[in-house]
């Protein structure tokens, strides 16, 4: 028997990532986590109908923070005694909050939903007593909003999933710090930092691997007006040109393929 899905794990994201090892070199213990996935309504006909969705909110989204907290409660266990700390108990609160008698619909959020919730909170307690607290729903407008937060006896991350700002940690210590963060001031102690991957392609940039595709720039390139063409220039472009040309319009050409092109001008009899 096949089975067909798809994975969108909290797991691999870079901001977790880095979360992970903080908890594994601080020797960290996470006392709370809270977390979210939520947006206005899922573009799948047939979501909303129990027997083909299998779930609403809860199973649907709040499946994707539960299993970043999981992961890092189990990376806090094996880093400090060897053993994953694994759930203990779980409790959870589903509502239709947008079939309500009094919901007044702007016409912004989907409301069809036929026997599932659009609202879901999950509390796990763990085996050493610690907890994490799940929400998910189908009311949040803006897009996708997602994130886990952890409260750890040393420090607080709040791990960005979605958004482009990677994560903001708080360090009481600058020692503690000072192999996990390529920010320096993550090395203060006392101050909520913007944590940063030492991974270009963690913050949008296309890098060397040209199956990485660029999400965003990080600062707008101005157009710049390439220089008047020199005399002895039989073919086109100089190196400057070519630099300024591959620029234009801030995209950024790589200096493999620079200077690929710069060898093709400059080949040849003068």
């Amino acid at each position: 028997m096949g089975f067909f899905g798809y994975a969108e794990n909290f797991v691999y994201a870079p901001s977790v990532q880095k979360e992970r090892e903080i908890v594994e070199k601080t020797g960290a213990q996470i006392l709370r986590q809270t977390g979210e996935e939520s947006h206005n309504g899922s573009a799948s006909p047939v979501y909303g109908i129990w027997r083909f969705a299998g779930g609403g909110s809860l199973i649907g989204k709040g499946c994707h923070p539960l299993g970043g907290m999981l992961y890092l409660k189990r990376a806090e266990g094996i880093a400090r005694h060897g053993a994953p700390i694994r759930p203990a108990s779980v409790s959870a609160r589903t509502h239709q909050l947008t079939r309500l008698a009094g919901y007044r619909d702007a016409g912004l959020i989907r409301t069809d939903y036929h026997d599932v919730e659009d609202y879901g909170f999950m509390h796990v307690v763990f085996e050493d007593g610690t907890v994490g607290d799940v929400t998910a729903s189908e009311v949040a407008l803006g897009g996708i909003y997602d994130y886990i937060e952890v409260f750890a006896n040393n420090h607080r991350t709040r791990c960005r999933i979605s958004p482009t700002g990677l994560m903001d940690t708080y360090n009481p210590r600058a020692e503690q710090y000072k192999d996990n963060l390529s920010d320096r001031k993550g090395e203060h102690p006392g101050r909520l930092v913007a944590g940063r991957s030492r991974r270009k392609h963690d913050h949008g940039l296309s890098g060397r691997n040209p199956g990485l595709r660029r999400e965003r720039r990080i600062r707008p390139q101005p157009a710049i007006r390439p220089r008047p063409r020199p005399r002895h220039d039989r073919r086109g472009l100089c190196g400057v040109s070519l630099r300024r040309a591959a620029w234009r319009g801030g995209r950024r050409a790589s200096f493999v393929n620079c200077n690929l092109l710069m060898g093709a001008v400059f080949s040849g009899p003068a």
